[in-house]
Order: structure tokens, then sequence, then C-alpha cells
């Protein structure tokens, strides 16, 4: 116990220097430190080679976070001018900010996130100061606060600007940017590979992944997957920190700290950086490095991709990549840099927990040993390899001619590429469109190929028809690419050339033909092609749903189309999966046709009815709120519950279908006595969007991996009390709803108490909950709200599921 009250004193920056260690002789070498550089928590680079840097000077500044909305936050960059490795000027491009948190350089400016909102700051001059800005997107982030609040502005392959703890990305068009909805990623930080995949992390979670590109196979409301986004990459989540961490939040539960002390699992996982550069060694390339503050160090993880999904290996056996023995060293971001070092934003102090999170134990360990002071340190840090660091290294690109910058996407270092490509695409650059496209056909780097796909998508070339040879391209990488931007460019004769594929195409392939020919299935284009492809891959489901990801409101003629084929029964799945996209339309005359196709089977292929009714049973919950009523008995029911091996799932069937003669139990009715429209309620829409719907969704779905659905939750129809409790206290530990159980990985360890609600603001929300995702529930009170708080005063840790059970 003696370790609870060691003192954990600040260090000089080389001291701090002095209590790192690296692995396989890397370094890590000082940039800045304070006072140049102070609570850093994002940084990039511009064409200069200058570090742009995010000063979050607002967070924590103590254990309460007082003056947290206080706009002393700013954007400085640090340049070095005598190649001496040490930055030696810093400029202030933008002051007066209340907690800035990302930012992305664009020619005459850049993106930054401040207040909330989402600007462009201009720097009309060139003098490295701001001079004046233009709101962006005053909704860039919705309630929350710091810790699970939109960030990251990431300019991926694609031109599309993504970020972290969002379901927005940004792109420029024209003379205004655009902005366009897109799934749900990410908690701190985010990074691409060299084919633009994104990769991101939770808290708790140290590494996951997008299988297939944005906005692609989600788009179907009968289908609703996200599956391909937010993949899980590692369940390895073990961390082996240098010293024993015992100011962790959660320090006192058993198994968060291990025998020596030391946290045992990332905690604090943030701004994964997969490795692009030419410095490190050959095997580095791909390999994607994780910071982790809470346990003073970084992870690296060997990534590969094997078929349609990424392996994971550990590198080390008991050690991490970068660790230090000072407890203030806090890894928050990584960048990669135009010399191929990773450098490292150092928040460089002893609270990085918000005061929403911290635990009455994490608040004893940091004012008895004295972590919340000083405050306003920091450090950027460069990691180099065993062949050092490379002087000379500014790249100038912003003067590089167009031809200059062409050149440069086949550069060994993916920050030259993805530099190149943004600068031609922002200066219109279309004078290079010829050179583009010859490096696109006939180029022997796929990687400059590809880059040179994706600038050529932001030109809009003339007849870009003439990339379609690429479509019998060898490299899948290309390939790929291709099918994607030829589809952007909407080019004619499209479909056709997909046709052409055979059903032994490399699975990255096919999957991508999947997505794209979904796009084109209004009339009967693609979808022949569709059941090739799931009758050659539909056992996969990441194939299956990218398959059906174009088939909104085709699903039934598909359905038809894919048995005329169908003889295998691992494609059982994939026959439920397509069922079921079919009641969710909910028309009864479809429904109708889909048993009398179940009907249809007889003999050995009675597995295919067996799916197709599980196709209706796995809706059951989609269905209670709308029972669906058919114009007619099915008599076809009566027929397959004849078979024994069908028996129980008609059985499960009838209570979900409503005809003449035949009513499925009545749902219990809702008590509205606060209607939506009044006062009261839209004030608990208002805290429940702005507190809530980060983590459980507008409209209470459930967003994975952050928190379970509410829509027919148990939770939310029953006790009132308990809901009382998980507010006021959070939960952590499993938690079963509608008879599945969530927890990590699927959702966070634990929901935090949600401070700050006054009690009948408390009891407007779950009113709220209660009356739109609940059936059956009846209001909550504010005089319920008080007793509860008044029975609970003396606690403080939170509730697990266990215990509230016990609560009626």
């Amino acid at each position: 116990m003696g370790l609870l009250v060691v003192l954990a004193l600040a260090l000089s920056a080389a001291d701090e220097q002095a209590t790192f260690k690296l692995q396989s002789g890397f370094r890590a070498e000082l940039v800045a430190s304070e006072p140049m550089v102070q609570d850093p928590v994002a940084l990039t680079f511009d064409e200069e080679g200058r570090i742009w840097v995010v000063e979050m000077r607002g967070f924590m500044p103590d254990v309460a976070g007082t003056g947290e909305n206080e706009p002393v936050g700013r954007i400085t960059i640090l340049e070095d001018t005598d190649d001496d490795g040490r930055a030696d000027r810093r400029t202030v491009f933008l002051d007066h900010l209340v907690m800035p948190r990302a930012i992305a350089v664009t020619r005459g400016g850049a993106l930054v996130v401040h207040g909330n909102k989402l600007w462009m700051a201009h720097d009309r001059d060139g003098d490295g100061r701001a001079d004046n800005q233009s709101l962006i997107d005053p909704t860039y982030m919705h309630g929350g606060n710091p810790e699970h609040q939109a960030n990251g502005l990431l300019r991926a392959m694609d031109n599309w600007i993504y970020s972290a703890k969002s379901t927005t990305r940004y792109r420029r068009d024209g003379e205004r940017w655009k902005k366009d909805q897109t799934e749900f990623r990410g908690q701190w930080g985010m990074t691409q590979d060299d084919l633009g995949r994104l990769f991101y992390n939770y808290n708790y979670d140290q590494l996951r992944a997008d299988l297939v590109p944005p906005n692609a196979i989600s788009r179907n409301p009968h289908n609703p997957t996200t599956r391909g986004i937010n993949v899980q990459v590692t369940v390895d989540q073990r961390v082996f920190p240098a010293h024993p961490t015992p100011a962790v939040n959660r320090g006192y539960r058993p198994n968060t700290l291990d025998e020596k002390g030391r946290l045992r699992a990332v905690t604090s996982a943030s701004a994964p950086l997969v490795y692009r550069g030419d410095l490190f060694p050959a095997e580095f390339r791909g390999n994607v490095f994780v910071c982790e503050p809470a346990g003073n160090l970084i992870k690296r993880n060997i990534v590969k991709l094997v078929g349609l999904r990424f392996e994971t290996v550990f590198p080390y056996e008991d050690l991490d990549f970068f660790t230090s023995t000072d407890e203030r060293f806090r890894p928050v971001n990584a960048h990669l840099g135009p010399d191929g070092a990773i450098y490292v934003a150092d928040m460089y102090r002893g609270i990085i927990q918000h005061r929403e999170y911290i635990t009455p134990y994490l608040r004893q360990q940091i004012q008895s040993r004295h972590l919340d002071r000083p405050v306003h340190l920091g450090r950027i840090w460069r990691v180099v390899g065993p062949e050092g660091r490379r002087r000379g290294m500014k790249p100038h690109l912003g003067a590089a001619t167009d031809a200059q910058l062409v050149a440069t996407l086949s550069h060994a270092n993916g920050w030259w590429r993805d530099t190149a490509q943004r600068l031609l695409v922002e200066r219109k650059a279309r004078a290079a469109i010829p050179a583009l496209l010859t490096i696109a056909l006939q180029g022997k780097d796929p990687l400059a190929r590809v880059h040179a796909l994706w600038t050529l998508e932001a030109l809009r070339p003339g007849r870009p028809e003439r990339l379609l040879s690429l479509i019998k391209e060898e490299d899948p990488a290309v390939k790929v690419a291709a099918i994607r931007v030829l589809e952007s460019l909407q080019v004619k004769g499209l479909v056709q050339s997909l046709e052409s594929l055979p059903p032994s195409a490399p699975p990255q392939v096919l999957l991508q033909v999947a997505l794209t020919l979904g796009r084109f299935t209004r009339g009967a284009q693609g979808i022949p092609v569709l059941a090739r492809i799931m009758v050659a891959q539909g056992a996969d489901p990441l194939v299956r749903d990218a398959v059906l990801s174009g088939l909104a409101g085709r699903e039934l003629e598909f359905l038809e189309l894919l048995l005329l084929h169908v003889r295998d029964e691992t494609l059982a799945p994939a026959i439920q999966a397509v069922a079921s996209a079919v009641v969710r339309q909910a028309q009864p005359v479809r429904v109708e046709r889909l048993l009398a196709l179940a009907g249809n089977q007889s003999g050995d292929s009675m597995w295919r009815a067996r799916a197709m009714l599980g196709g209706l049973v796995e809706n059951m919950v989609h269905l209670e709120a709308k029972p669906l009523r058919l114009p007619r008995a099915p008599a076809v029911l009566d027929r397959l519950e004849r078979d024994a091996r069908l028996a129980s799932l008609v059985g499960r069937a009838r209570p979900l279908l409503a005809w003449p003669g035949h009513e499925p139990p009545a749902a219990p009715t809702v008590d509205r006595s606060r209607k939506p429209e009044t006062a009261d309620m839209r004030t608990g829409r208002e805290t429940y969007l702005a507190s809530c719907a980060p983590c459980h969704g507008q409209r209470g779905e459930g967003i994975e991996p952050m928190a379970p659905p509410l829509v027919g939750s148990e939770w939310v129809r029953g006790s009132s009390e308990r809901l009382i409790r998980i507010v006021l206290f959070g939960m952590e530990g499993p938690i079963h709803v509608r008879g599945e159980k969530y927890e990590p990985p699927r959702i966070m360890p634990n929901m935090p108490a949600v401070e700050g609600f006054v009690d009948d603001v408390l009891a407007d929300t779950l009113t709220y909950v209660r009356s739109v995702f609940g059936r059956g529930a009846t209001e909550v009170e504010t005089s319920q709200v008080r007793s509860v708080r008044d029975e609970t005063a003396k606690r403080d840790a939170p509730y697990t599921e266990e215990e509230l059970l016990k609560i009626k």
C-alpha cells in the first residue's frame, strides 16, 4: 500500500527523457517543450513541414475542472529553422479558444474545432496567423464532455475528412464545404493505412477498423447492419507499464492492476497511427501504434489483412514498444512526419481523466500525490529508428509544380503521398490530369496508382471511361480503388464491365463489386451478378451484407432468383438474411409471397424453408411494435407446421402476424400523460439528445461499441428507481438487454454517472426516455429522484446489474 502515497513529481524534459525505454534500438528525441508548447492534444504537418499543435490549455486545471470553458486554448505553429531537430520558432496561429481539439491543415489556413463548432481559419497574408474565421458547422459536436466529443479531422484518401466520435464527414465542394452523414467511429483520434482504410479505437479497446468503404454497407434500411465498420482488430488489450500505476480511475477494482500494481489492460487507448513511413525497418510498415496515456506507454501491433479481415500479432512478450516510468508522460496523439519519424504529443500532466468520470478513489490518488499540479506543461517527441533522424527533410511542397506533386505520389513515405494528393486537389490542378491518367493506367507502383486514381476522382476528368480498362487490372488494390472511383464518377459501362468478372476473383474485389453494383439495382441491372457473388461467397456474413446493402426494395425478387441456384446448406444464413430483409419491409403482400416460397420447399430443400421462417422470427422485436397484418389467412403455415423440423419456428411466427380471425396479443398501452409537445417533454428530449444520444443513439437504437439499445429495453420499461440510480451513479460490468449480453468490447466497460442534472431535469429526461423508447412505462416524478438521492447520499460507486436487479 505504500505505493499509493509515492509523490509523482513533475520532471524537466531532459529528466523525463531519461525515463523512456523503447524497443529494438529506437529512441525518442525532444522536439519542443513548455513554454513553447503547452497541453498538446493533437498535431499535424503542413506542406512546408511545420508542426501545427492544438493546445487544450483549458482541460482540467484542477481536480474539479474549474475554468474549463475559459478561452485559453490555442493553435500554434512550430518550426525548426536551423535543422537541429528542435523547434526554435513558435507562431500563435489562433488564440483565445475554448477547448480546441482537432485540426486539418488546408491551403490558406486550417480547419479547427473549438467551442464545439467547426471553423475554417484563414491565413490570407501567409504570416502564420489567422486573419479571420468562417463557421463551417455550428453542430460539429453534440453534448458530451471532452472525452466523448468529436475530434480527429482526418483527411482520408477518398478526399473526405472524417472525425472520431462522430457521424459526419466533410469535403470541399467548389467554394463551399459539404457535410455528409457517415457511420459512427471511434473515440479519440483516427488514422488510415496505405489503401485508405480507416483505423480508430476506444479507451477500452485499442484497435478497430473499417473493412469496407464508408457509407456503403449500411445503406439498406431493411438490413440495418454496420458489419465491416467498427470491426475489432485485436482482442489483446494487455499493457505492460514500466512502473506501478495506482492513479488509474478504477484501480480499486479487482484485476485492474496486477500483483505489482501495474495496469493490466488498456483503459485510455487513443490516437492509433498506421506507420506508413520509410525511416523504420521494413517490417514496421503497416504496423499500428496506439497511445495509452494512463499506462504511460505506446503499444505496437503487427496488422495483416488475411482474406477480408485483419489479423494482429503482438510483437513483444510482456513488453510494450515505448514505456516510461514517469507517471506524467501522457502520449495522447501521434502523427507521421515528413522525415518518416513518429511525432508524439505528450500532454505531460497528472490529470487526464475528465471531472465527470473521476472516482473518489482517483480523486484521493490525485490529491494525496500532488498529481493536480503543476499544469500547462507539455512536450513533443520524435521517435526515430536505428538509422536515426534524417536531416534536411523540409519538404517545401507548397512551391512544388504540379508535375513535381504528381511525381511525389510515388514517394516511399505516406505523408508525402497524402500531402501531394491534397495539394493537387486543393489547387484544382486540371493540367495534371494527363500525367495522373498515365500513372493510374500504366504506373509500376500500386500505391502511386491508387493515389492518382483518388486525385482524379476529386478533379473530375473528362472522359473518365478511359479508366474502365482497370477493371481487368491484376493488382487487387488498384482494381478495388478503380471500381470505387469509377462508381464515384458515375462512369457509363461500369456495370457491364463488372458483370464480366468471374466469381473466382479475389475476395476483396468481389466484396467491392457487390458494394458498387448495389448503386445500380433499381432496375434489373447488376442483380444476376449479385446472385452469383452470393452463391460463391454468401457464407461469409460480410459478403452477405455487402450484397444486401444495395437491394433495398428488391430483396424478394433477389431471393426468388437466389433460390434457383442455391443448393448448398452452408448458404442457409444467406437465405435467412435476405428473408429477414423482406420481412423488415413490413409489406403484407411481400411477406405472403415469402411464406409461399417457404411452402414450396420439400424433401432435402426444407432447410431453405427453415431459413426463410428464421428470417421472419428473428425480427420479433422489430415487428413487436407494429404487428404485420396479412390480408388473408396464410394456410401455408398449417402445412409447414406439420413438419417436425419447422413446428417450433411456425409457432413462434404466428404471434407476429395478424389476419382476419387471428389477432396477436395486444401491446400494452403507453402512459403518455406528459405529451411530447409539452415543455417538460421538450426539456427531456433536448437533454437526452445532448447527454445520452452520443452513446445510446438519437433513436435509442444503441451505438456499439458504446452503449446498448434503449428501444424495447426491459431497463427502460421496468423500475424507474433503477434508472434513476444508473444516471446518478453510473453502471459497470456486463448488462443483459432483450436477452443479449452486453459487455466489452461490444460496449464500454462502464456507464459513467451523469453529473449536473437537477432533479426536475433528470425526471423530465427519464420520462422522455420511457415514453419514447419504453412500451407501457410510466413517467418519472421529481419527487422520486429526490427520494433516491436522499436514500443513496452516502454512495460513491457505480452500480452493477446484480445490485440493480434487487431493486423493485
